[in-house]
C-alpha cells in the first residue's frame, strides 16, 4: 500500500535534515526538459501564466535559473521537508524519527507538476509548477496533463505490485494526473468532512490538513493494509460508513 500526496505552493528551502539516505528524483531527465522550457519565460510571462504576483513571479523566474542537475546534496531539501501549508502541517514531518522517514520512503509518494512523482527523502530544489498549469515544453501538448500522459500512473504501477492500493490523499487536480485505468490497481480515496447544522461539507483548509494527518497516520502507525485506516482517530474524525463507498472512505467529525 502506498498514499499519494499533492505538494504545497508554499515551500523552505532552507530546511534540512541531518539524516543520512536521501535519493535522487526517478523521473529527473524530464524534470530538465520543464526547467529548459521554463527559463525561457520571462517574470511577466510567468505572472500572466501563473496568476502571481509580480513578487512571485520573480522569485519563480530565479528558482528556474537557479535550479540544476546533477542536485548538489548540500544545497538541496528532502521533499518531504521542503513543502509547507496546510497538508505538510498535518503531516509533521520534522518530527519523524528515522524509522518513520524509512517507512515513508516505501509508502507515501508525493505528485509534482515539475518533479512527475517524488519519494520522500528524494532531493529537490523549490520551484513553482502546478499540476494545472497550461504549460508544456512542445507543441504536441496543451497542459502538463497531456504533456506527462500516462507517465505517473505507469510509475506507481511499477513501485507497487497486483493487488495492492493506492490510498489518494491528493488534490483532484493532482490525482487528475494519475490515469486510473493504467495505474491498474484499487484506488481509494479517504475524503474528509465537516458537521455543519444537519450535513457534512468538505472545508479545504480542514480537509488539507486531514490529509496531511492521515498520512502520518499510515507512517506511524505503520499502516500496510487499507483496513487499519478504520482506526483513524486524529483531530476527532471517525469513519462514516453510511457516507461511504468501496472506492470513497468518508471521515467525519
Amino acid at each position: 500500500m502506498i498514499a499519494l500526496l499533492s505538494p504545497a505552493k508554499l515551500m523552505d528551502p532552507s530546511r534540512r535534515h541531518p539524516s543520512t539516505g536521501c535519493t535522487l528524483p526517478a523521473m529527473l531527465r524530464r524534470s530538465e526538459v520543464l526547467i529548459r522550457s521554463l527559463r525561457k519565460l520571462k517574470p511577466a510571462d510567468i505572472a500572466e501564466l501563473m496568476e502571481v504576483s509580480p513578487r512571485i513571479a520573480d522569485e519563480t523566474a530565479q528558482w528556474f535559473h537557479d535550479w540544476h542537475t546533477p542536485i548538489d546534496p548540500e544545497a538541496s531539501t528532502p521533499a518531504v521537508l521542503l513543502f509547507r501549508g496546510e497538508v505538510y502541517r498535518g503531516l509533521d514531518a520534522d518530527s519523524f524519527t528515522p524509522d518513520d522517514l524509512q517507512f515513508a520512503q516505501k509508502h507515501l509518494r508525493i505528485l509534482s507538476g515539475l518533479y512527475g512523482v517524488l519519494r520522500p527523502l528524494d532531493l529537490t530544489l523549490p520551484y513553482r509548477l502546478m499540476m494545472g498549469t497550461p504549460f508544456s515544453p512542445d507543441e504536441r501538448s496543451r497542459n502538463l496533463y497531456q504533456w506527462w500522459g500516462d507517465d505517473l500512473a505507469q510509475h506507481l504501477a511499477e513501485e507497487t505490485r497486483p493487488g495492492d492500493t493506492v490510498v489518494n490523499l491528493a488534490s483532484e487536480e493532482y490525482f487528475r494526473a494519475v490515469p486510473e485505468k493504467v495505474l491498474g490497481r484499487r484506488v481509494l480515496t479517504c475524503d474528509f468532512r465537516e458537521r455543519k447544522g444537519d450535513r457534512y461539507v468538505s472545508v479545504s483548509t480542514y480537509a488539507k490538513q486531514a490529509r496531511g494527518r492521515m498520512a502520518r497516520f499510515i507512517i506511524t502507525q505503520r499502516i500496510t493494509q487499507p483496513e487499519g485506516l478504520l482506526a483513524f482517530r486524529e483531530d476527532r474524525y471517525a469513519f462514516q460508513p453510511a457516507l461511504s463507498s468501496e472506492s470513497k472512505w468518508v471521515f467525519t467529525r
